[in-house]
C-alpha cells in the first residue's frame, strides 16, 4: 500500500504541474504574447485559451485533492485505520489544503473573467488570486524541511516553478493557436511566435539559473551526481531540457528569418511541429520533476552511493542471460511483488535479468530491421513492428512469474503493486505498437491520424518509466538498476519526438528524425540486452 501510494502521490503531483501550466501558463500568455500579437484585433484564441486555463485549474485541484486523500490512506495502519486528524495536523497537510482553497478561487475567478475579458477589475482579481496560488506553493517544497538556506530555497524553487510552467503554458497556448496558420494575408501566427520568444528565453535563462542553485544544494558534490538516484535524475531532467531547448531553437530561428525577410513558410509549415515535439519533451521534464519532488536529495544520502566504475559498469557490455532459471527454484526463492519491503534474492535477480535481456533481443531487432527498411536493404523489412507482438506475449506470460498466467497470485491482486501496474502497462504498449505500426508501414493506415500511434505511445512509455522507481529503501542495487531505466526512458522520449517529427514535417523530412527513433531504439535494445542486476 505505501509503495502504491507513493506512486499515486508522484502522479497526482506530475497531473497537478501540467494543470497549472496550462493554467498559469496560459493566463501569461494571452497577456504577454496573444494581446501584444493581434494589437487589438479582436480573435477566438483568447477565449479558447482561457477556457482551457480554467478548466486546467479545476483539474489540478482535483489531483491536490487526490495527493491529500493518498498521503494518510498510505501511513494506515495493519488494520487499514487512516491516520486523517494525526496527517491533517502536519504543516505539510495544511499548506496544501490552503494552496488547495486558492486554485479552486483562481479556478472560479478564471471562469469570471471569461465573462468580460475587457474588465480591468476582473483581471486584477485574478492575477492577484494567480500570485497568492504561486506564493503558496512554496510551503510544499522540499526547502521547507531543510535546516539551512530555507527562505532562499523556497523562493528559489519557486522561480523554477514558475519559469517551468509558464514556458509548458505558453506552448500550449502556441498550439491552441495554431490556426491562425490558415488566416488568408496574416501574419498572426510568426508574431505569435516573434512575441513568445522573449518569453521563452526568460524562462530558459531563470530555470538554468534557479536550476542550478537548487542542484548545487540538493545534490551536494561530484559524487553524488553519478551516485545517486537524485543525481542522475537530474542528469536525466538535463538531457530533456537539451531536447526541448534544441526544438525551441529550430522555432526561434525560423522566426528570426521571418522578421529579417517577411518569408513564412518556415514558420508555417516547420514551427508547428517543432513545437508540438517540444511540448512533449517539456511533459516529459514536469513527470521527471514530480518524481524529483518525491525523491530524497542526494545531499542527504551518504551512504549507499554507487562510483562512477559501478555506473560504467551497470551500462557496459557484458554477456546476456538468455536462458530463465529453474522455475520450480525461482517459485521457491521468489518473493511476491506485493512484500515491497523484502530484498530481492540471487534467484529473482537471475529473473530479472532474463526479462531485461531477451527484452533488449526483441527491441535490438526491431531497432535494425526499421534501419534495413529505412535503407532499403531489404522490402520484407517493412513487416518489422510485427516483431512488437511476440514482445508482448512474453511480457505478459514471464516478467511476473508469481502471477498470473503462470503462479498463483491472481492478476487483479498483483495489480497493488506499482511495478506490476507499470510492467502490465508496458505489455500493452508493444501489443498495440505492433498492430498499428505495421498496418502504417503496410500503408493501411499511413494517410490517417493512426500514424501517430507509435510516437505517443514511444513518449508514453518513456513517461511511464519517468515515474518508475525502484529507490525506495536507498540501496545502491537499486540505484543501479534506476541508472538503465532513467537511460531508457530518455531513449524513448527522444524515438517518439524523431517519429513525430518525421510524420509533421513536410517531406521530404530531415534524414536526421529518421536517425533519431531508430537510433533510440537500437539504444534501448542494447541497454536492456546488456541489463544486469
Amino acid at each position: 500500500m505505501v509503495q502504491l501510494a507513493g506512486y499515486l502521490n508522484v502522479l497526482l503531483h506530475a497531473l497537478a504541474l501540467i494543470g497549472l501550466a496550462a493554467g498559469v501558463g496560459g493566463v501569461v500568455f494571452v497577456l504577454a504574447v496573444l494581446r501584444p500579437a493581434v494589437r487589438a484585433t479582436a480573435t477566438p484564441y483568447e477565449a479558447r485559451v482561457l477556457r482551457v486555463a480554467s478548466l486546467a485549474m479545476f483539474v489540478t485541484a482535483l489531483a491536490l485533492a487526490g495527493v491529500l486523500l493518498v498521503g494518510p490512506w498510505g501511513l494506515a495502519d495493519e488494520e487499514g485505520v487512516w491516520p486523517v486528524l494525526d496527517y491533517l495536523a502536519t504543516g505539510y497537510a495544511r499548506a496544501s489544503c490552503f494552496r488547495l482553497g486558492l486554485v479552486l478561487g483562481f479556478g472560479v475567478l478564471l471562469l469570471w473573467l471569461r465573462g468580460d475579458v475587457h474588465s480591468r477589475l476582473r483581471w486584477a482579481c485574478t492575477l492577484a488570486a494567480m500570485a497568492a496560488m504561486i506564493v503558496s506553493g512554496a510551503w510544499v517544497v522540499h526547502a521547507v524541511s531543510r535546516l539551512e538556506h530555507v527562505a532562499t530555497l523556497m523562493v528559489v524553487t519557486i522561480l523554477h516553478q514558475v519559469a517551468a510552467i509558464v514556458w509548458v503554458g505558453g506552448v500550449m497556448g502556441l498550439l491552441l493557436c495554431k490556426d491562425a496558420r490558415h488566416e488568408p494575408h496574416s501574419d498572426l501566427w510568426p508574431r505569435l511566435l516573434a512575441h513568445f520568444s522573449p518569453l521563452g528565453l526568460a524562462c530558459v535563462v531563470t530555470l538554468l539559473g534557479a536550476g542550478t542553485y537548487i542542484a548545487t544544494l540538493y545534490v551536494g558534490d561530484w559524487a553524488s551526481v553519478i551516485g545517486t538516484n537524485y543525481g542522475i535524475m537530474v542528469i536525466a531532467k538535463g538531457l530533456l531540457f537539451a531536447i526541448a531547448l534544441t526544438l525551441a531553437a529550430l522555432n526561434h530561428r525560423h522566426t528570426r528569418h521571418w522578421r529579417a525577410s517577411g518569408e513564412r513558410h518556415g514558420a508555417l509549415s516547420r514551427v508547428p511541429a517543432f513545437v508540438e515535439a517540444e511540448l512533449f519533451a517539456l511533459l516529459a521534464i514536469m513527470l521527471l520533476g514530480a518524481s524529483l519532488a518525491a525523491t530524497p536529495p542526494a545531499a542527504d544520502l551518504q551512504t549507499e552511493r554507487a562510483t562512477l566504475a559501478e555506473v560504467i559498469d551497470t551500462l557496459s557490455a557484458k554477456p546476456p542471460q538468455l536462458t530463465p532459471p529453474d522455475y520450480a527454484a525461482l517459485l521457491a526463492d521468489y518473493y511476491s511483488p506485493l512484500d515491497f519491503f523484502n530484498p530481492s534474492t540471487a534467484t529473482e535477480r537471475a529473473q530479472s535479468n532474463f526479462n531485461h535481456n531477451i527484452s533488449g533481443a526483441f527491441v535490438l531487432l526491431i531497432g535494425v530491421l526499421a534501419i534495413m527498411h529505412r535503407l532499403r536493404l531489404a522490402e520484407w523489412a517493412r513487416h518489422w513492428p510485427l516483431v512488437f507482438l511476440p514482445f508482448a506475449v512474453f511480457l505478459q506470460v514471464i516478467v511476473q512469474p508469481t502471477g498470473w498466467p503462470l503462479g498463483n497470485e491472481g492478476f487483479f491482486e498483483q495489480l497493488r503493486s506499482p511495478s506490476v501496474v507499470q510492467h502490465r502497462l508496458a505489455t500493452l504498449l508493444p501489443l498495440v505498437i505492433g498492430v498499428m505500426e505495421w498496418r502504417v508501414q503496410v500503408g493501411a493506415l499511413a494517410a490517417t491520424r493512426w500514424r501517430y500511434t507509435f510516437p505517443l505511445l514511444c513518449f508514453l512509455g518513456g513517461a511511464v518509466m519517468l515515474t518508475h522507481t525502484h529507490t525506495a529503501l536507498g540501496t545502491k542495487q537499486e540505484f543501479l538498476i534506476e541508472v538503465s531505466h532513467a537511460s531508457i526512458a530518455v531513449f524513448a522520449v527522444l524515438a517518439g519526438v524523431g517519429r513525430w517529427l518525421e510524420l509533421r514535417l513536410p517531406p521530404p523530412a530531415p534524414r536526421i528524425t529518421g536517425v533519431l527513433w531508430t537510433g533510440s531504439l537500437v539504444a534501448i535494445g542494447l541497454l536492456l540486452l546488456f541489463y544486469r542486476e
